[in-house]
């Protein structure tokens, strides 16, 4: 039986020094957890759509993919597609209560060391603190 390897998109969307965190609802995957916003990659569509997609629905945001800054692998086989993105408008964002709990704007160094983090964002925040992910230009 083969199994479908799930996928995903992340965007990762920066303010000065600051990115943009949320916290999951309780109700959906991974509940209360602090990431990155995303989600999955459906089969209709590509990376790109689906992390515009993404980011619409979960903040009521229109972003626009700028550059794959990493991939992984989650210990649960999820493929994840890392992006930067950026935003002509911040003035609608707004979390959707039925995917996201809460939102804030943190350093790299405050997101990681938040107790609840996502445990697939603790290898990405730790390589963009040791510099071998670079936002910048970005």
């Amino acid at each position: 039986m083969n199994k479908t390897k799930l996928v995903a998109a992340v965007g990762i969307l920066q303010q000065g020094k600051r990115l943009l965190a949320i916290q999951r609802a309780a109700t959906v995957r991974a509940p209360n957890k602090w990431c990155f916003p995303g989600g999955g990659v459906e089969s209709s569509e590509s990376i790109e759509q689906a992390l515009v997609r993404e980011l619409k629905e979960e903040l009521n945001l229109v972003v626009v993919p700028k550059k794959k800054t990493w991939q992984s692998v989650t210990p649960w086989q999820t493929e994840i597609h890392w992006w930067t993105v950026t935003c002509d408008s911040l003035r609608d964002l707004n979390a959707n209560a039925d995917e996201v709990a809460d939102l804030a704007w943190l350093t790299a160094r405050e997101l990681r060391a938040h107790p609840d983090l996502l445990e697939s964002n603790h290898h990405f925040l730790d390589l963009l603190l040791s510099g071998k992910i670079n936002l910048e230009g970005t």
